[in-house]
This record gives structure tokens, sequence and C-alpha cells, in this order.
């Protein structure tokens, strides 16, 4: 992709990414840096939504799954007596869905699959 002087250009996102590597944190700040360095307008709406992702991806790179050390026993398996779940389990398991959508939902739910 080529811009209008014959250099190649830079998508929004990128250029928002490159104001994050130089350590702007601010959304004037970034606005400024790329309406500067690359002679494009993003709206900080828009900034900001680039400038979440970049963090969550950040984050997700920088925060991989914990694995056990090597003296350090492995989490307990769920026990399962003849291909179903202890009772206890179903219920520890059922309290989310009964916070999130309440009770009446959740036992038409069960009602509707059962």
């Amino acid at each position: 992709m080529i811009d209008g002087n014959g250099s190649p250009a830079i998508s929004k996102a990128q250029a928002v990414r490159n104001a994050l590597g130089e350590g702007l944190e601010d959304l004037g700040d970034i606005e400024g840096f790329v309406k500067s360095r690359h002679g494009i307008d993003i709206p900080r709406q828009m900034i900001s939504a680039y400038k979440a992702m970049e963090k969550k991806r950040a984050e997700k790179k920088s925060d991989p799954k914990r694995k056990p050390r090597s003296g350090e026993p492995a989490a307990p398996r769920k026990s399962l007596r003849s291909g179903e779940m202890d009772v206890l389990e179903v219920l520890e398991a059922m309290k989310p869905l009964v916070e999130a959508f309440g009770a009446e939902k959740v036992k038409r739910l069960v009602d509707l699959l059962g």
C-alpha cells in the first residue's frame, strides 16, 4: 500500500503501536505523535481501542500458563462415578449460572435440556 507521496503507507494500528513503542501513554500525546510522524488523523476513541488491544496482547504474551514445579503435586482430578460427576461438583459448576441468570432461568434451562 502506497500513500499519495509515493512512500509506503502505514496502518492506523501500526502508527499507534509505534507511538506506544516510543513510551507514549496519553491519548493526546499519541494523537500528536501519529499526526506529526505519519500525517494520519486518528480519533481518540480509535486510539483508545488500539491501545487496549495492544495492552491485552502484551498481557497474553507475558502471562504463559503456569506449570507445576517438579516437586509440586498436580491438582487433583475430579472424581467421576460411573461416568457422572459428583453432585457437589455439579452444584459448584451451576453456582455461577445461578448468580448470573437467576435460579428461575437456570431451572428453565435444566427443564429445557432435561
